[in-house]
């Protein structure tokens, strides 16, 4: 009889799904009702869904079986996309509420989760955003990715010329607050720099384990 994926034994499935899990596409899981019912529990738990702002709907979670898609959820990655609007004023406020809106549903300490990255794009971590995010407490780890610009666009076209001294407060800044928005539900923040692969950017992680500040 040929060998096929359904005739390994149970714990060599597991170790192919979740491999998969790493994939960046799912659609194995439609090949067949066993492959489906077999793989979604381990993708939820192994898998990592990325979401951005400007898309975040409750209808682009996958859909499987009870229980529902968001309780088993492990692993969140959330973008705030750089949003270009030209002359016209930027919808911040509107994209920034309905983002905090569909990501509520992810808060509270009723499921243990793993590891949530917010990755802010520039962004500033608004009350209502720190709100939200300061009720991840059910996750293992929360990191908080910020992007510093040392050179920033000129009102005339060009490029500001650095300013160490300015870089200096705007990191400054950028560390309280998040600190005061979000230490007191998270705990303390452990900070390292990443590597953004130019010099017009500086990359910012705070990392939070609020299970571990939880009683």
């Amino acid at each position: 009889m040929p060998t096929t994926l359904f005739t390994l034994p149970r714990e060599l499935r597991d170790e192919v799904y979740i491999y998969l899990a790493h994939s960046p596409s799912f659609t194995f899981l439609l090949a067949c009702r066993q492959l489906n019912e077999e793989g979604t529990p381990l993708l939820y738990k192994h898998g990592t869904y990325r979401l951005r702002a400007l898309t975040l709907r409750k209808e682009h979670l996958p859909a499987p079986p009870k229980p529902s898609p968001t309780s088993l959820i492990q692993n969140l990655h959330i973008a705030m996309p750089p949003i270009h609007f030209g002359h016209h004023k930027s919808p911040n406020y509107e994209i920034s509420r309905r983002t905090a809106e569909s990501l509520s549903q992810f808060g509270g300490t009723d499921i243990r989760r793993r590891i949530c990255h917010f990755d802010l794009q520039g962004w500033t971590l608004s009350a209502g955003m720190a709100k939200v995010s300061g009720g991840f407490r059910g996750f293992d780890v929360v990191r908080v990715e910020v992007r510093l610009k040392p050179y920033s666009d000129h009102y005339n076209g060009g490029i500001r010329p650095h300013d160490e001294d300015r870089a200096d407060e705007e990191r400054v800044d950028c560390v309280r607050l998040i600190e005061e928005r979000l230490g007191t539900a998270l705990g303390e923040a452990k900070w390292e720099k990443k590597d953004s692969g130019t010099c017009f950017e500086e990359v910012l992680v705070a990392e939070f384990r609020p299970c571990g500040s939880r009683q």
